[in-house]
């Protein structure tokens, strides 16, 4: 190496961005930047009291708006997933064995299964779910389609996984949504949201 040679200068990688502020972190500093001016004045409280509730609305819709936006990713990672309710537990059992079966008996002989085991909380005198990956979608939406005719009798089911937030949602309208289904009007369960046959969120009284 010359020793009159110039070191190159480094510089930001290609492609690379400074990095911007959340829009959160935005909201916060623009709120503290009003509060550092109210608090060098004589500011009236009604003004005062104004303004906090502005900020309190303000980072309580961007707080909304963020968990929204996380539950919805969480749901898509999901969306080839399905659960067994209530199949038996047996010593050396096989979770992929017994995926296929069980998905054979609603109509899919010929099922690709990713990935199955046992999951959830361990609990005397109940079996956990077996929580299957599917392949395809197509796949859960002919088992979900199929398995309350197909498996009735039984004793397990096949249900949808859900996030927490959409099972908390589903079961707030449990009770409503079964009077519904007694005097025939059929609902179902989709991306967070109880809905018609029209695929529309259904609006209860």
């Amino acid at each position: 190496m010359e020793s009159g040679a110039k070191k190159k200068k480094r510089g930001r990688p290609k492609g690379s961005r400074n990095k911007q502020p959340s829009l959160s972190q935005k909201t916060l500093r623009q709120y503290n930047t009003r509060a550092v001016s109210h608090s060098q004045y004589d500011v009236p409280s009604e003004e005062l009291s104004d303004f906090l509730n502005e900020a309190s609305d303000k980072l309580e819709s961007i707080n909304k708006q963020s968990s929204e936006a996380l539950n919805k990713q969480e749901r898509f990672s999901r969306r080839n997933n399905i659960r067994i309710v209530g199949y038996p537990t047996h010593a050396e059992e096989n979770c992929l064995d017994i995926a296929k079966e069980v998905i054979n008996k609603v109509g899919i002989p010929d099922v690709k299964i990713e990935r199955a085991h046992r999951d959830g909380a361990r609990r005397e005198g109940r079996s956990r779910h077996i929580l299957v990956r599917l392949s395809f979608f197509q796949d859960k939406i002919t088992a979900l389609k199929n398995q309350r005719a197909k498996l009735q009798d039984e004793g397990y089911f096949i249900t949808d996984d859900l996030t927490f937030v959409d099972l908390t949602e589903k079961r707030k309208w449990k009770q409503q949504v079964a009077d519904l289904y007694a005097r025939g009007t059929y609902l179902r369960f989709s991306a967070g949201k109880w809905r018609g046959q029209d695929g529309k969120p259904f609006q209860f009284e």
